[in-house]
């Protein structure tokens, strides 16, 4: 998969494409049913797949006070979406600028004209352009006309409760790991860095690390199982830190062996 930044579009000589676009964060199961028509139908029209996608998240910069926390960093949701087997991941920076530009200009110009967009994917609540004006509806007018055509997915749904990157943060946050991986599909993972601590796991005769979490959305105070390469009961203690953020000690599995932990 090829990364490409910013509003240049996919590299000279690349034919059209089959598109979808939005912010996956968590890249969930419903994110996956949606890349995997995307691929499907790319390779079976002999096109090129890519996944547009905004960074920052729009609200951390025309409103912060209102952003949510991200499941994800930037980085392992590339991780995710590169499994899918898309051809190209367009990250495009999010800015007043970019806010400015309405809804037909960015069909036009970038979703037809830069991308040769042939085919495109959505969710029923897709929004986009200037003041959130573009919808699917506006999308369907440009299908109609023959300028792509566009399919419209409808959410994924467990136990009659509709998966959302916003109830995932919610199950996380609330410390309901089971439900998140159902949602998800895997278990919810952390990274970091880690850190000297004081001490205290090691001479209980438990050897503690503690870990720098690089994500924003994070599990409420508490103790989880999880797992990760080469390690057995292991477990996650996550407590508020003295300026009031969470953070987390980790004890480690036999070897030491760093990586992501995966919160059972």
């Amino acid at each position: 998969m090829r990364m490409i930044r910013g509003l240049g579009g996919t590299p000279e000589g690349t034919g059209p494409t089959v598109v979808t676009m939005g912010n996956f964060d968590g890249v969930h199961r419903g994110h996956r049913v949606i890349l995997e028509q995307v691929v499907e139908t790319a390779e079976s029209q002999g096109m090129s797949s890519c996944l547009v996608t905004f960074f920052p998240h729009p609200l951390k910069v025309l409103h912060p006070e209102r952003a949510p926390s991200m499941i994800q960093s930037l980085e392992d949701r590339q991780n995710e979406i590169e499994k899918a087997g898309l051809d190209f991941l367009e990250v495009i920076p999010f800015t007043f600028e970019l806010a400015a530009i309405s809804a037909d200009d960015f069909i036009r110009d970038h979703l037809i004209g830069r991308l040769k967009c042939r085919e495109l994917f959505v969710g029923e609540d897709a929004r986009f352009g200037r003041g959130r004006e573009g919808d699917v509806e506006l999308l369907t007018r440009y299908s109609k006309r023959g300028e792509f055509k566009l399919h419209v997915m409808p959410a994924v749904e467990i136990d009659g409760m509709r998966i959302s990157s916003s109830r995932i943060r919610r199950r996380i946050e609330e410390g309901d790991m089971e439900t998140a991986e159902r949602m998800i599909g895997r278990p919810f993972s952390v990274c970091g860095e880690v850190v000297h601590g004081e001490g205290r796991g090691a001479k209980l005769g438990f050897p503690t690390a503690n870990i720098l979490f690089d994500g924003e959305t994070r599990p409420r105070h508490g103790v989880y199982a999880c797992g990760g390469p080469s390690w057995t009961h292991t477990y996650v203690r996550v407590q508020a830190s003295r300026d009031g953020g969470p953070s987390a000690g980790i004890r480690w599995g036999p070897g030491g062996h760093e990586g992501p932990a995966e919160l059972l």
